[in-house]
């Protein structure tokens, strides 16, 4: 098998950089420019513009050409003061210019003739709008907000904090797999299936601020069609800093939102109660004043969920270790590195009803995660940046009982699971990220322009063992014998990807930018036990092309339009099959005890995979209007139109099927269904883009009748307030429409995003597919609010609406052949919903100051109006039918003291 060296990768990067003429920014920095004019409107030259601030080492200056502009790059996230200096003109200064990383701010600077010999300050509006780039509604949230309003405090779900995201659905993407995750500028998502749960979870301290960019993202920006999540980590300073924090919330601290005895919550007769403890302590500082920073962390997890009444307790332990240098070689060159672990303990897991405590499993899963950065800044126009970035691990699934003798059952009518969790399994995984940029403004061509080129090469590799419990794990029907089957599951994947983009911001005009990039990528697979290369799929180019338009030249009222194409990340779930496996074996099991052979999936040559085969991609369209409306207050409206394509599932190629009946026993439609007519033959499944009416060798020519898509349509505003006069705000409405064949959630019924839905296994799947997703929701309401009262008092709040998740009512189709009985959805997918989530969290928090020292004390009250909001229930037909699975959290009192210096 042909093996991709990793050195050879990044020296193949380098190369093409250097090839070429390599927009001043990177993705944890920021560009700060503009004109400075005389009180008469003419430009004036050789002005000393110079920025400071605790966020940068040492001081940032440029002079002004003989237009009046200037242009300081490389700036990290922080507030600024920039001050402009002129013989013969009073000096300014503006203070409170924030900076956001991976923006371009634009400050324009106005001078008078000196009187007097003072200092002047100007109360000049910072920048609050990008008017360079097209991206619209990109969320910046920073630490005054992160610290500021009660939220869970899990730097995972910070995601959520942003318009049109809903349980990490970001505008209809995957709520994993559809976002890409990075650190500091370098993408830690999963290399299996592309999400950032394994990684992101780092300390929530230590993170400066977070950005969401979902809508019309540059070319720079791959590997996700939802949202890319950046966290942006804090550095350090010239100055010892420190903080030490505890947050507790007790089982006693909380309200019940379910009644007993309540029949609607039979199934969760009560509401779990939880104790949390976060204790975490920080330090940061100079090693070399001016020259060398270290930021470390530590932070320890605790807790436990219990339900009284079953007697269910599922414990949770998480420790998290941080520490990052940036070291300042020269005015020019700069490093910056961190590393970061933490280990997640959580046993008995599963607290539903559907679960029995001796079918529980115990979740273990370690993640180290290393960031090395390197930035060369040229010139004022020509910056240069690498990086080198990994992440390693392993998850794993372990039964409760750490007994492997014992079998487990999995009931295909009710749900549930019991005796033993049914198998054994360990997934080691690592990835390794090499990315490389440069970045060169350059005047003439019809205007200026902002170039930069990157390329990027990600290796990643990763194992899944599987042991069956007892030797064989059990299937029922409704509490009856039925089959069971044996395997020793080994999966594994080594995959390489190489990607590059050229992007540019050309200024035509002082007030039109248009935004033209592109994307392009090569993706290589292997699995073990073949020796060649098994994952060649065909990934195209990614157009992407913007338009901004300052109408009023004002950099008051900005115009934006957008529309791009976005290929999914790395998938390795989609082709990981192809690994030679051992064989399943299948039983009947007449009675208890009892095992009859049945037939063998062999699990060689099991799976092929399309030679024409597509990556998955988005097409976004986004037209939308931004305004600033006061000092470090804006808003924007948008309009939001997203269509997938080329969605990756496995088809069963060897299926021959019957048409029956069957009829709905409760309404009585009859629908028509399909019967396998060669069950224990050796099946064989094509890893494709399933596609109707297209000949890929079937022997069950309708094998596909359903087309997996997706389209989402949405409006959405915007109001911002930046921290200053004591308050701050952040508010969006999203109204959207979301409907197809293939949802943007992992359900009962399928694995939605990492090719395994087992729609395309049989066709009684695809019976009412289409639909909406079950994340779905038309409306979308967030506000995040605080208020610095008198003697140091903070009032904050979040209130977040949205529609509930949607669900469908389904059976087991049990009069089929079929030995894994397949599901059939009796309505259109989607067809009903849940009550929405109303929900509104208030903090308290009072500090007080002696001398360099602060002490906080906070009251963190979440589920203020203690709703019971259903957030899964029974899809399957029968006794429990449409009865709450899990519900929302009640009423939760949490306290917090905070020690800093």
């Amino acid at each position: 098998m042909k093996r991709h060296s990793i050195g050879l990768t990044v020296f193949l990067s380098l190369f093409i950089l250097s090839a070429l003429i390599l927009q001043a920014q990177t993705r944890e920095t920021a560009i700060l420019q503009g004109r400075v004019l005389a009180d008469t409107g003419d430009p004036l030259p050789g002005v000393q513009v110079k920025v400071s601030s605790p966020s940068v080492i040492g001081t940032y200056s440029a002079i002004t050409d003989r237009d009046g502009r200037y242009r300081i790059p490389t700036l990290l996230t922080g507030t600024y003061v920039v001050e402009a200096f002129l013989e013969g003109f009073a000096p300014s200064k503006i203070e409170r210019v924030v900076i956001h990383a991976g923006t371009t701010a634009t400050l324009d600077i106005t001078l008078s003739p000196a009187k007097l010999e003072t200092e002047v300050n100007v109360v000049a509006a910072a920048p609050v709008v990008d008017v360079t780039d097209a991206s619209l509604a990109k969320t910046f949230i920073s630490r005054e907000l992160l610290t500021a309003v009660p939220n869970s405090q899990n730097t995972h779900e910070i995601v959520n904090m942003a318009p049109g995201v809903t349980e990490f659905s970001a505008y209809g993407g995957g709520d994993q797999v559809g976002n890409s995750w990075t650190i500091d500028g370098a993408e830690v998502s999963s290399a299996w299936f592309g999400g950032g749960q394994y990684a992101t979870p780092i300390d929530y301290n230590v993170v400066e601020e977070a950005q969401v960019i979902a809508l019309g993202a540059p070319a720079e920006y791959g590997g996700f069609t939802g949202a890319v999540i950046n966290i942006v980590t804090k550095s350090g300073g010239n100055t010892l800093s420190g903080d030490a924090q505890l947050l507790f919330k007790g089982r006693s601290w909380q309200s019940s939102n379910i009644q007993a005895g309540d029949p609607e919550w039979v199934l969760l007769p009560e509401t779990p109660i939880t104790n949390r403890l976060d204790t975490s302590f920080h330090l940061g500082g100079p090693i070399i004043r001016d020259k060398l920073w270290f930021f470390s962390g530590f932070q320890y997890l605790k807790s436990e969920t219990k339900l009284l009444s079953s007697g269910k307790e599922s414990p949770t332990t998480m420790p998290k270790y941080f520490v990052k240098l940036s070291f300042q070689l020269s005015n020019r060159d700069r490093i910056q590195a961190f590393f970061e672990r933490h280990t997640y303990t959580n046993k008995q897991s599963q607290l539903s009803a559907l679960i029995h405590p001796d079918g529980n499993w115990d979740v273990l899963w370690g993640t180290t995660i290393f960031n090395l950065s390197y930035l060369h800044t040229v010139s004022a126009d020509s910056i240069f940046e690498l990086k080198f970035a990994g992440t390693w691990g392993s998850w794993n699934s372990i039964p409760s009982s750490r007994d492997k003798s014992i079998s487990g059952h999995w009931d295909l009518v009710t749900g549930e699971s019991w005796g033993n969790a049914y198998w054994w399994s360990d997934q080691p995984d690592h990835k390794i990220n090499v990315r490389s940029t440069f970045s060169q403004r350059a005047d003439g061509l019809l205007g200026s322009h902002d170039l930069k080129v990157g390329a990027e090469v990600e290796q990643s590799a990763g194992v899944w063992d599987m042991t069956i419990n007892g030797g064989v794990a059990y299937f029922d029907l409704n509490h009856e014998p039925y089959m069971a089957y044996t395997e020793h599951g080994h999966k594994g994947f080594s995959n390489i990807r190489w990607s590059f983009f050229l992007q540019d911001d050309w200024k035509i005009t002082d007030s039109l930018v248009i935004n033209p990039g592109i994307r392009y990528g090569l993706e290589r697979g292997s699995v073990p036990g073949i020796d060649q290369t098994v994952w060649k799929p065909h990934m195209g180019l990614e157009p992407r092309i913007g338009l901004t338009w300052d109408i009023f030249k004002n950099q008051r009222t900005v115009l934006k339009a957008h529309y791009g194409k976005y290929n999914d990340g790395v998938r390795s779930y989609n082709y990981w099959d192809l690994t030679p496996s051992g064989d399943q074996i299948y039983y009947l099991v007449p009675e208890w005890g009892t095992l009859e052979y049945w037939f063998t999936v062999y699990g060689q040559n099991l799976y092929s995979v399309d030679p024409n085969i597509k990556i998955p991609s988005m097409n976004q369209l986004v037209l939308g209007l931004e305004q600033v409306l006061g000092k470090d207050l804006s808003a924007s409206a948008a309009f939001i139109h997203k269509k997938w394509i080329n969605f990756i599932d496995t088809v069963e190629l060897n299926g021959t099927y019957e048409e029956v009946q069957y009829t709905d026993p409760d309404t009585g439609t009859v629908f028509t269904v399909y019967n396998q007519t060669n069950v224990g033959t050796n099946p064989h499944y094509l890893i494709t883009n399933p596609r109707v009416g297209v000949d890929i060798g079937a022997a069950f020519p309708g094998i596909v009748m359903v087309d997996p898509t997706r389209k989402y349509t949405g409006v959405q505003f915007t109001i911002s307030k930046r921290f200053s006069n004591r308050w701050q705000l952040y508010a969006s409405y999203t109204y959207s429409k979301e409907e197809g064949s293939y949802s943007n959630a992992h359900t009962a019924t399928g694995y939605y995003g990492v090719g395994g839905t087992g729609n395309y296994h049989d066709p009684n799947r695809q019976i009412n597919l289409y639909g909406h997703s079950t994340i779905s929701p038309p409306h979308v309401l967030k506000v995040l609010f605080s208020y610095l009262l008198p003697w140091d008092i903070n009032f904050s709040a979040f209130y977040r609406y949205n529609s509930g998740r949607t669900w469908t009512r389904t059976t087991t189709l049990t009069i089929v052949d079929q030995a894994t009985k397949p599901y059939l959805l009796l309505e259109p997918q989607g067809s009903r919903r849940m009550a929405a989530i109303s929900n509104l969290d208030l903090r308290v928090e009072k500090t007080v100051r002696v001398r360099n020292m602060g002490i906080s004390l906070m009251l963190d009250v979440f589920n203020v109006f203690n709703q019971a909001a259903p957030t899964s229930v029974n899809v399957f037909v029968g006794e429990s039918f449409g009865l709450p699975l899990t519900v929302t959290a009640p009423r939760t009192y949490r306290v917090g003291l905070r020690l800093f210096y």
